[in-house]
């Protein structure tokens, strides 16, 4: 356990051996794991984030593994978040986590995390999130008469 409980360092994590089992179900199917991981603000009032983690199953349906609370959303809290998991997965299944696809928006500071902690994984951009920039590169685009009919 971490000493320092600043508000700077504030991090928990809430998982469970059930939740981690995806991760193993999808190695044993597909021979490989990936996660799609991402934070977002709407879920907490108090402007903490909410670090979210999940992969799926051979059906492409979301599986939820992991998420945290942290006071910032930065590499620091992401790679604390992913080293807490890659423990419990030592810790409980003696597993080396290691996947080989993450999957997230374009945020700096989860490819940051992510390529410290899973060097040999291949990071993409979500579909999602690459859908929503193009749209928001083409709104910027269009003149002021076009965006007021959008």
């Amino acid at each position: 356990m971490d000493s320092n409980l600043s508000s700077e360092n504030f991090l928990v994590v809430f998982t469970s051996k059930t939740l981690l089992e995806n991760v193993l179900n999808q190695q044993q199917a597909n021979g490989k794991t990936f996660i799609h991981i991402d934070a977002t603000y709407k879920l907490l009032s108090n402007g903490f984030s909410l670090l979210t983690i999940g992969t799926e199953n051979s059906s492409h349906q979301f599986r939820f593994i992991a998420c945290a609370i942290s006071m910032h959303e930065n590499t620091n809290a992401y790679e604390k978040f992913l080293k807490s998991l890659k423990k419990a997965f030592k810790d409980y299944y003696n597993y080396d986590w290691l996947p080989s696809i993450v999957i997230s928006d374009a945020a700096d500071c989860i490819h940051n995390a992510t390529i410290k902690l899973f060097p040999e994984s291949k990071h993409i951009r979500c579909m999602f999130h690459t859908i929503k920039a193009i749209r928001d590169k083409i709104f910027r685009w269009k003149v002021p008469e076009e965006k007021k009919n959008t």
